[in-house]
């Protein structure tokens, strides 16, 4: 992931892991993305894939039913890129060997240039988009 320096437009907000936050969240990283120069045709790509790895956050990091734990995203447009990085506290992902996607995460994967996933330190899971200029 390329470092996010002064330099570079950067975005950070942690919100609350549920469904009634998903859509301010994206709706916000988007408008920072439309502010830091991303192409408009780009912005439909970011919103469905952070729409999508919310969501998932959403339904699976938190199982039990008990509180709702936290979801953390952080943006950087350094150049043409953007990285968009959503992590949780949650109880993680397998990534060895890497688990088949459901259809939230295959949509964000096939939308975004890359998405990686890992486990987060200390817990949870962190998933990192990066999107590419187009062409």
């Amino acid at each position: 992931m390329p470092a996010c320096s002064a330099a570079c437009a950067t975005f950070s907000r942690t919100v609350a892991a549920v469904p009634a936050e998903v859509a301010p969240l994206r709706r916000a990283v988007v408008a920072f993305a439309h502010d830091a120069g991303v192409p408009p045709l780009q912005l439909k790509d970011v919103a469905l894939a952070v729409s999508e790895v919310l969501t998932n956050v959403v339904l699976h990091a938190y199982p039990d039913g008990g509180s709702p734990g936290t979801m953390a995203v952080t943006a950087c447009v350094a150049g043409e890129e953007l990285t968009v990085t959503i992590a949780d506290e949650g109880v993680g992902i397998a990534t060895s060997p890497p688990p088949p996607f459901g259809l939230g995460l295959t949509i964000a994967s096939e939308v975004a240039g890359r998405l990686e996933l890992e486990r987060a330190e200390g817990g949870g899971a962190l998933a990192r988009l990066t999107f590419f200029p187009r062409g």
